[in-house]
């Protein structure tokens, strides 16, 4: 298989709709964004690896990247299920962090 027709078998797979339930509500979205809500959660279970690979999505697409006209974060295009997500990512991270600088002063 070609390297073009790779990429085109990787992404029709990987945008392909898959149903999904978050409480009451189903919805359909693509097979990634699945895969990315279901790391989210576990990341929220506690899971360090998970939180660790969805930080690093995150971050990888600019999600962190602080614009030159406001040095504010740019979060306005996430919903407002994802944007509760991320605030309980970071609000873990942060605890985490604290948490660890609390019982090894000298680790920064």
């Amino acid at each position: 298989m070609s390297e073009s027709k790779t990429s085109s078998a990787i992404r029709k797979v990987l945008t392909t709709p898959v149903v999904v339930r978050a409480g009451e509500k189903i919805r359909r979205v693509p097979l990634v964004a699945a895969i990315l809500m279901s790391q989210a959660e576990r990341a929220l279970e506690g899971r360090d690896s998970a939180a660790e690979t969805v930080l690093k999505i995150a971050s990888a697409y600019g999600l962190f990247d602080q614009t030159e006209e406001t040095g504010k974060f740019d979060l306005a295009q996430l919903s407002d299920g994802e944007l509760a997500v991320f605030e309980r990512l970071t609000a873990k991270c942060d605890y985490r962090r604290r948490r660890l600088q609390r019982i090894r002063p000298w680790r920064k």
